[in-house]
């Protein structure tokens, strides 16, 4: 299977500088996280590798199920990813826009897993330790 990041960072990059350039750092990663969540479901998949869909009936279809969630910029890049048949590069974008915004923001992200399922007390102490040693803008999940 081919290794998408590569194909993926030019995209991300050129996102995250215009994300910088209109202030929207965090507003871009909420909505490629949903798009790239939303790129791995079966039927969003199935749409995407549909051929009897041209490029611009999937990016209807999509820009249909983000609804008013995503902004124009989103919707510019799902444009040209389908126009360049990369519309699989939705997850490694966001994750390669994730790495760009943490090392913009001098921040780390921190993924806890643990046998069984903690109380929130434990989480609770659990993220002090984590942020006591990583700084409080750490990003934690469970």
């Amino acid at each position: 299977m081919i290794e998408l990041t590569p194909l993926a960072r030019p995209y991300a990059k050129a996102l995250f500088a215009s994300a910088i350039e209109s202030n929207t750092l965090e507003d871009m990663a909420v909505e490629l996280n949903t798009m790239a969540v939303a790129s791995l479901e079966d039927g969003v998949i199935n749409t995407i590798e549909n051929p009897t869909l041209s490029r611009q009936e999937i990016v209807d279809i999509l820009v249909k199920l983000f609804d008013d969630s995503i902004s124009e910029t989103s919707k510019k890049l799902l444009s040209i990813l389908a126009e360049n048949k990369r519309l699989n590069l939705l997850e490694p974008i966001f994750s390669i826009y994730q790495d760009l915004l943490e090392q913009h923001k001098k921040q780390k992200s921190v993924e806890v897993f643990v046998a069984v399922d903690p109380s929130d007390s434990t989480k609770e102490h659990i993220e002090e330790k984590i942020k006591a040693t990583y700084g409080n803008d750490a990003n934690i999940s469970f």
